[in-house]
């Protein structure tokens, strides 16, 4: 696809409406379809001009720094002087060894979420700021956070959604995500799995409707998209246009990732870091991931 149609795409304005029926459109063309799945379960973004996907951010530079690039991640990460000084190992965890490991691919991703959870604040929710999204909250009432590869047997799930408490007024789009891949992860791709949760994180957040009860939340999580918004709910965010996203991804056969997606415009930008390797524990970078996984909102305006 042309530079000027990406181009293009970058420079609309639109509005709250245009950007949720563009985002369930992209979600039906490129999840729902699942024409641009490979055989390792990757999808060649190339000829989308709807998303941008741009490799290897260095997700390592000073938060300052990177404002001032083309990348403005808008989250903050939390300041290694944050975090707990004592750190023991945790027993539990296994070192990965292609000839005799036992453990499959999904117990190796699992075992990474909770070591850099753990290597976190204990009470993250209150030093952080940062709560945990449940069943039956609004955010996840559009499937997408787990799901299934054609073949039944490769699914993706979420181990944790966080979202920033609202200070001073301040309500925040952004949402944090750990994500647990049943696939390796391959330099220089996405998979779909990924990318299914980046979209439904973005259209999810611009389709949130404000509804305080939890037993209305849950009524409401048993109809349709267009049948929920007939019941006359304002959105959460009607004036947001950029919706931040931060996924922590745990992939094969024992690795890691960062991404970072937003809207700008009517483009999806998918910023993505390089492969980390969480073979061993006595090296993985647990420090960098759960700084991320603690991060606070940069205001989107």
């Amino acid at each position: 696809m042309s530079a000027a149609n990406r181009r293009h795409l970058d420079q609309i304005k639109p509005t709250s409406g245009e950007i949720r029926s563009h985002l369930n459109s992209l979600w039906e063309e490129l999840i729902r379809n699942r024409h641009l799945i490979d055989f390792f379960g990757d999808v060649n973004l190339g000829a989308v001009a709807a998303i941008d996907h741009i490799l290897n951010v260095d997700f390592e530079m000073p938060t300052d720094d990177r404002l001032m690039t083309n990348t403005p991640i808008l989250f903050k990460p939390m300041p290694s002087e944050e975090l707990p000084r004592q750190v023991r190992p945790n027993p539990r965890f296994k070192d990965y060894d292609p000839k005799r490991t036992k453990m499959n691919i999904v117990g190796r991703a699992r075992q990474i979420c909770s070591l850099v959870l753990e290597r976190g604040p204990l009470l993250f929710h209150e030093s952080r700021k940062l709560l945990a999204i449940y069943y039956p909250s609004p955010v996840l009432m559009e499937d997408g956070f787990d799901g299934h590869y054609p073949r039944i047997a490769d699914y993706w799930d979420t181990d944790l959604i966080l979202e920033p408490e609202a200070r001073d007024g301040n309500i925040y789009p952004h949402l944090i995500i750990q994500g647990i891949q049943t696939k390796d992860g391959q330099s220089g791709a996405i998979l779909y799995s990924e990318l299914a949760i980046l979209l439904n994180a973005l259209r999810n957040r611009a389709s949130q409707l404000k509804i305080e009860d939890e037993d209305e939340q849950e009524r409401m999580s048993n109809l349709s998209r267009e049948e929920r918004e007939k019941q006359g709910y304002d959105f959460v965010f009607p004036e947001e246009r950029i919706f931040p996203v931060l996924l922590l991804s745990y992939v094969g056969p024992q690795h890691g990732r960062i991404f970072y997606a937003c809207l700008e415009g009517l483009q999806v930008k998918i910023y993505q870091s390089r492969l980390y390797r969480f073979e061993k524990q006595n090296d993985a970078p647990v420090e960098l991931f759960t700084k991320f996984l603690m991060s606070s909102p940069i205001l989107t305006s």
